[in-house]
């Protein structure tokens, strides 16, 4: 048995959840700016914080996650995927200076988009499914024949699963899209956290091909955002189908 809250007490979590992400979001942006952290670094001593703040903000968004959860698969789905997003920032948002975990964080966020693959295929006909299959293959194949001779030289297990992640998100996003009405929401976090890859794909070509850094990690922009929406996404109104099955383990219990 799980603990569902009220619907009114719902609504109140997702407020203060949102008025918390818009303030951790804004001062997560400020501390980009070098004369933003002196400033916080020299009045309260949190110049060191950097990335801390938005693992924080993945941290937060687990947590009211499980607040919200309503004990439906596609909440358990959510749950799951946001928990190996935690993991996933752990490596790569805590610890990214270190090479050497990158693979473990890009697996779990593998497995975070095979997880959103499966809240998709929630009530799919064997039509829509056959498609979403042929789909993923082929954008497999694609990712692999993009990465392959432009990293050939320095390929390794890293960029193959980056491959395989990629393939699934672009996938999820085109048949979350295609399904709008029903994922709007989703729909418009996954395209959010495209846009974040887009942009870390685009500063790390920056610095080995071009040699310069670029001051400002534009990727939060839409990454946070992206998280925070995953969130709002558990405050969709359930399907028929959904409220039967509350119904039944509620009456069971």
């Amino acid at each position: 048995m799980f603990f569902r809250l009220k619907r009114e007490w719902q609504v109140l979590i997702l407020c203060i959840f949102g008025v918390l992400a818009s303030l951790i979001y804004i001062f997560g942006l400020l501390m980009e700016f070098w004369w933003f952290r002196s400033w916080v670094g020299g009045i309260w001593g949190l110049g060191s914080l950097g990335n801390s703040i938005f693992y924080a903000l993945t941290t937060m968004c687990l947590i009211f996650a499980l607040l919200l959860f309503r004990g439906t698969r596609r909440d358990m789905l959510m749950v799951l995927a946001l928990f190996m997003i935690l993991v996933a920032d752990f490596f790569l948002v805590l610890h990214s200076y270190e090479v050497g975990l990158h693979f473990v964080g890009v697996t779990a966020f593998l497995a975070a988009q095979m997880l959103f693959m499966r809240r998709l295929h929630l009530n799919l006909t064997i039509k829509a499914l056959k498609f979403d299959i042929i789909l993923r293959v082929l954008l497999t194949v694609i990712s692999f024949a993009i990465t392959v001779p432009l990293l050939w030289s320095q390929y390794s297990v890293l960029y193959f699963v980056s491959a395989i992640y990629i393939a699934q998100l672009v996938a999820n996003v085109i048949i979350a899209c295609i399904k709008f009405k029903t994922h709007a929401i989703f729909s418009v976090a996954l395209i959010l956290l495209l846009l974040c890859d887009i942009f870390v794909g685009l500063q790390w070509r920056a610095s080995a091909w071009f040699g310069f850094w670029v001051p400002f990690n534009f990727a939060w922009l839409f990454y946070a955002p992206a998280k925070v929406l995953l969130v709002v996404s558990f405050f969709q109104k359930l399907s028929t189908q959904e409220k039967i099955s509350v119904l039944k383990e509620s009456n069971a219990v």
